[in-house]
């Protein structure tokens, strides 16, 4: 199987996994890896990072719809998914960016909202998720 073969593979295996309920999905990928420990593995790790990403639209996306309508903003100890709210670092004509403690990575980190209308309009422009890598000890 080339590399291109492999990653249409995870990729299918990932969409078919997420598409069942998070009861069945341990059970499912199991299968659809037949025996394939590489395999399970880059799926499994794949599928941990899409369930993050999706718990952290389903909430604050609706949150921060609402507080951009009203006009209001965060402020210190509000959620986000993983992220903290600490402090408004600037806000401008796009949206806010804020200081912000990352509950996963354990650090701080600078917060990016754009208001809705001022991406740049493609399908996933609202949400762009850069992690950094865990520090080393």
């Amino acid at each position: 199987m080339t590399s291109s073969e492999r990653a249409s593979r995870v990729a299918e295996i990932v969409k078919s996994t997420m598409e069942r309920g998070p009861e069945d999905r341990a059970q499912f990928l199991g299968k659809a890896c037949g025996g394939d420990e590489e395999l399970h593995a880059e799926a499994n790790s794949l599928l941990r990072e899409q369930e993050g990403i999706s718990r952290f639209i389903e909430e604050p996306a609706v949150h921060f719809a609402a507080e951009t309508f009203l006009g209001g903003a965060y402020s210190a100890g509000q959620l986000i998914g993983d992220y903290e709210i600490l402090s408004l670092i600037a806000r401008g004509g796009r949206g806010e960016v804020y200081l912000a403690q990352d509950r996963h990575l354990q650090r701080k980190v600078a917060l990016k909202l754009i208001r809705r209308g001022m991406d740049s309009g493609g399908p996933h422009s609202s949400l762009q998720t850069r992690r950094a890598p865990p520090r080393r000890p």
